[in-house]
């Protein structure tokens, strides 16, 4: 069972998430503020996640009610080693990834920036990194590209992203209700979306990750952007709810 089977059997966990989420920020802004390690690197990439314990649950993959995340950090593409299912947060254009490294399978977030802070954008590194380790077995997505054509997911609603052990993606809508109805949780699902037609190897992937080296952010842009047009007519609506 993938933590979206028990998201949709159980959608009140998502506020048991989103209270883990915060924190883990506490955690790691009080280790940054005392100088304790946070941060390994991987190339030129930061492993930055967590594995969040979210108790007595039902069993949603092997390793127990357990959750892997790999967090995002501006300007930058993170790392983390993720065996079952994985989440991210924070999404507004980002790209996620999973894939197999020297045996080990790890999940991606990756910084997709606007044109005004360009030099933030890793998507070329990332094209780099995937050619240099020589990856082949690799999922990606954009999770909530299907409303970025839309003006967004509305107001007061976040993206998060989740790629399962068995390389299913999917966008999960989450509204932050905090005050509103403290006996239901801070942290409703106003939507889960599914995209069946993701791939599952480099080589579908090759439209953007063989860009040159030296390619211009607006071309950069414009081809990833294209690419992910597949992503917003082909899904499928799991989950809905007025929050």
């Amino acid at each position: 069972m993938s933590i979206i089977d028990t998201l949709l059997r159980n959608p009140d966990l998502i506020d048991r998430i989103g209270k883990a989420e915060e924190q883990h920020q506490i955690q790691r802004l009080y280790a940054l503020n005392h100088n304790t390690p946070w941060n390994q690197h991987i190339s030129d990439f930061l492993t930055y996640g967590a594995t969040f314990n979210l108790g007595t649950l039902p069993l949603f993959n092997q390793f127990g009610p357990k959750l892997d995340v790999v967090k995002w950090i501006d300007g930058q593409v993170t790392l983390y080693r993720a065996p079952g299912d994985i989440i991210s947060f924070d999404f507004g254009g980002c790209v996620m990834a999973r894939f197999l490294l020297k045996g080990s399978c790890y999940a991606a977030h990756i910084h997709n920036a606007e044109k005004i802070c360009m030099q933030k954008d890793r998507r070329i590194d990332w094209a780099q990194f995937v050619k240099q380790q020589q990856i082949r077995d690799i999922t990606m997505f954009q999770p909530g590209a299907e409303q970025f054509r839309r003006n967004g997911p509305g107001r007061g609603v976040a993206i998060w992203g989740i790629i399962t052990a068995s390389q299913q993606c999917y966008s999960v809508y989450v509204k932050d209700v905090a005050g509103v109805s403290a006996t239901q949780g801070e942290y409703r699902i106003s939507g889960i979306v599914h995209y069946p037609e993701t791939g599952k190897s480099a080589d579908f992937y090759k439209p953007i990750l063989d860009l040159p080296d030296d390619a211009s952010f607006d071309v950069v842009s414009h081809v990833w952007n294209a690419f992910w047009k597949y992503q917003q007519d082909a899904y499928e609506v799991l989950y809905s709810a007025d929050v």
